[in-house]
């Protein structure tokens, strides 16, 4: 065994992230499934109101927020550790760095109104 494999072996923080990609993957698998359901929330929400669930709305772009950072951490393009380590995406908490995309990149998508949309509709706000 060369002398680099050696030591990049016995490196306990290549180990430590290791286990965190591993409890982060799981998660993400998770998160797949919320995503699935809130989708079809959303759908039948529109068929049967009109209108979409504002708040879901919020969360489902936080979470495809979520689902990035975990993306950028699992593929090495950010050091940053995602929620629950790091603060979930919206929160004030700021990030160290803002993320993969430079500082201030790291927060919330917002969820704008379609084209022709009303944005108070499924808020019950008339």
């Amino acid at each position: 065994m060369s002398g680099h494999l050696r030591e990049n072996l016995r490196r306990g923080e290549t180990w430590t992230r290791g286990l965190y990609m591993l409890l982060f993957g799981a998660a993400f698998y998770v998160a797949e499934l919320v995503l699935a359901a809130v989708a079809i929330f959303q759908f039948l929400a529109r068929l049967i109101t009109g209108g979409v669930n504002r708040r879901l709305q919020a969360f489902g772009a936080n979470l495809a927020s979520w689902l990035r950072e975990v993306t950028a951490f699992l593929t090495y393009a950010s050091e940053d550790k995602p929620f629950p380590i790091g603060p979930w995406p919206g929160s004030d908490e700021p990030r160290d760095d803002g993320g993969p995309l430079g500082p201030g990149t790291a927060g919330t998508v917002t969820a704008e109104p379609a084209d022709g949309e009303d944005p108070d509709a499924g808020t019950g706000a008339r």
